[in-house]
Parts: structure tokens; sequence; C-alpha cells
């Protein structure tokens, strides 16, 4: 009777309630990206935006071409897409050991959540603020620039 009640929950939630102490197979709120690439020259295609005072690394733009607009091409339910949190690269979860394993490693087991904590909103709000300043700016140099004779 417990394991009919447990096969109904998210697999996530039945590994914690077995007491497995919280591993994970699957990760709440997000899924797993297996990917790989022929050389470490080759972009994954992927524009990550990060802060030293959070451990999250923010997806801000998939690009088309790459290892992982791939994976979106035939993974249709688990699609990597902007404002999504990478967990963990190959077991590594520090901004510093996620971003060598994007830099060097030539394939990739990518924990992403679906959910960003507090602290990397903040972080994409600020983002997009700072761009949106810097538009302002560049289009009244521009206006000025008109202006001269």
């Amino acid at each position: 009777l417990l394991c009919l009640k447990l096969t109904r929950l998210p697999l996530c939630e039945q590994m914690s309630c077995l007491g497995f102490f919280n591993q994970r197979v699957q990760p709440c709120g997000g899924f797993w990206v297996h990917v790989k690439r022929e050389s470490s020259d080759e972009p994954w295609g992927l524009q990550t935006l990060h802060s030293d005072q959070a451990d999250g690394l923010v997806i801000m733009r998939v690009v088309d071409t790459g290892a992982i607009a791939k994976w979106n091409w035939t993974s249709l339910e688990d699609q990597v897409n902007s404002s999504q949190a990478i967990v963990s690269i190959n077991g590594h979860s520090t901004i510093q050991e996620k971003l060598d394993e994007l830099r060097y490693a030539t394939s990739l087991k990518m924990e992403v959540s679906l959910r960003l904590t507090r602290q990397e909103a903040k972080l994409v709000r600020r983002h997009w603020q700072f761009k949106e300043k810097f538009r302002e700016r560049l289009g009244k140099v521009d206006a000025a620039l008109t202006e001269l004779p």
C-alpha cells in the first residue's frame, strides 16, 4: 500500500520519502541535460550570467547553433531556455567549477532548474535594467551626433 502511494509522487519526492537523503534522481522542478561536442573549441550555444555572490548560473540565451540547440531539437519536453538556472554540471556546483566545465569539458551532464532563486532573479533584473539604461544613453548619444553640423 505504501509503494502504491509513493509511485504517484514525482520521482524526486519518492526518493526523499524513501529516505535516500535527498539524492535526487531527477531534479525537483527541473531536468537533466546530457550533451556532447567534438572538441572544447566548439561552442555549447549558451549565453550565461552569473554573480560572485551566488552559485547560480543563469541561462540568458540559447543560440540556434551548438550542442544545446541540438538537444532542444531532439528533446521536446525538456528544453533549455532563457531564465533557467544551471544547478550543476558534471557533479560540480560552484560557479568557477561550472564555468570551467563549460569551457573545457566535451560532454556535460547538466542539472537545469526551471525556477530561479531570489538572488538569481535579482541578478537577471539588474542585467536587464543595465541594458535598458545603456540603450537609453546610446540613444541620447546618437541623437546628439545627428544634431552636429
